[in-house]
């Protein structure tokens, strides 16, 4: 009788690299997250409980992110879940003090594709099925859209009239495709926040430095 061998472990199958590379990474992000945890608690423009909230986003942030180091060469499934909590916290930290999520970000992306990638193409080998994961990435698409919306709701404090406009009519075309595609069970759900994100983000770096655009 023949033995079956588990393929949850980030290691299986690929060189070691990896897994100290998403280690590596998810490290980078949780010191950058206690960084931002002490920046916050030396800011004496803030109220106390704007400190404490933001203290406490940062240090939670920072702790899934010490934790994806741990499970990096056990679970896929638990780092890609530690990984993506530490994004989520991230991205709303940055809304929250009106930062540009630049930092924090790509080395969470980063140490997500490295997870993900090697799942994805195991997709059509016998015996794998991923349609629950397909559902959780597309619930956690269209979710993801939400906090990135707040993005959104200060445009108008930092680009002109005509831009809100068309920045808005933008954000709204990628979410109806990422809830069409999350309908759908589509991986490729996963790319409309990014997008939307990427774009914001692209689109205001342009208008400054180009442009000229200031708030």
């Amino acid at each position: 009788m023949g033995t079956t061998t588990s393929r949850t472990a980030l290691d299986t199958g690929t060189p070691g690299r990896r897994v100290a590379a998403v280690r590596g990474l998810a490290l980078l992000a949780a010191v950058m997250l206690l960084l931002r945890l002490g920046s916050a608690a030396r800011r004496d423009t803030l109220l106390d409980s704007v400190r404490v909230e933001l203290g406490t986003l940062a240090a939670v942030g920072a702790l899934l992110a010490a934790a994806a180091v741990v499970t990096a060469a056990r679970s896929e499934r638990w780092t890609a879940w530690l990984l993506g909590g530490a994004l989520l916290l991230e991205l709303l930290l940055s809304w929250m003090e009106a930062l540009v999520p630049l930092v924090v970000v790509p080395p969470l992306v980063a140490a997500l594709v490295l997870v993900l990638g090697p799942v994805l193409r195991r997709e059509h080998e016998p015996g794998v099925d991923y349609s629950r994961a397909r559902g959780v990435v597309a619930v956690v698409s269209v979710a993801l859209m939400a906090p990135i919306a707040l993005f959104y709701t200060v445009l108008g404090l930092l680009v002109p009239e005509w831009a809100v406009p068309l920045g808005w009519a933008i954000y709204l075309g990628l979410l109806l495709v990422t809830i069409r595609l999350a309908l759908r069970r589509s991986w490729w759900a996963a790319a409309g926040p990014v997008l939307a994100l990427t774009t914001w983000f692209v689109g205001l770096t342009v208008g400054e430095q180009v442009l000229g655009w200031t708030a």
